[in-house]
């Protein structure tokens, strides 16, 4: 029964964490650019995975 209120706190600070995203989603320009800076690092990781970019660096 220790756990508990730290599970509640941790799963509130996750809530308040996904509205403060989806507030600057909903706000137009902000939001997109931060969906564009995001599809890119994912689209970037797909491309080069960390051990390629490992070995691009120990060249």
């Amino acid at each position: 029964m220790r756990g508990k209120p730290a599970l509640m706190a941790s799963l509130i600070l996750i809530l308040m964490a996904e509205l403060v995203v989806l507030l600057l989603l909903t706000y137009g320009s902000l939001g997109h650019r931060i969906l564009n800076f995001l599809a890119l690092v994912s689209l970037t990781i797909k491309k080069y995975p960390p051990d390629k970019l490992n070995d691009v660096r120990l060249r």
